[in-house]
């Protein structure tokens, strides 16, 4: 059976997207100054933190539909566990590696040095 995605030359994966907004918005917090992360999750809950949560979810999100990437579902969690044993990963980068797997891609374009 031929998946969806297989018209589409990009993919991310759910915890890509996630991290990639969770960086966005710790550098969006940085440029106020704000680079402790403990201080970050305090502002989260204000005015000013929603409208970082939104602007970093929106840069994302356009990033993704801008260059027709495909969005593929995370690996389950056994999976998941497995790759972490396999190739001593921590969770968010095992997941990374097992949705990669699954879904028979072969090339990881990233700066995390966990990978090389």
């Amino acid at each position: 059976m031929k998946n969806s995605w297989n018209t589409f030359s990009l993919l991310t994966s759910e915890t890509v997207i996630d991290e990639s907004i969770y960086v966005i918005i710790c550098k969006l917090f940085a440029q106020r100054g704000i680079r402790n992360r403990f201080d970050v999750k305090k502002r989260l809950f204000t005015k000013e933190g929603g409208a970082i949560i939104d602007e970093a979810i929106e840069l994302v999100m356009e990033t993704i539909d801008e260059n027709s990437i495909a969005i593929v579902r995370d690996a389950d969690i056994y999976l998941t566990v497995a790759t972490m044993k396999r190739y001593y990963l921590l969770p968010h980068d095992a997941k990374i590696l097992a949705t990669m797997l699954q879904n028979g891609v072969k090339t990881l374009a990233t700066f995390d040095e966990d990978f090389s």
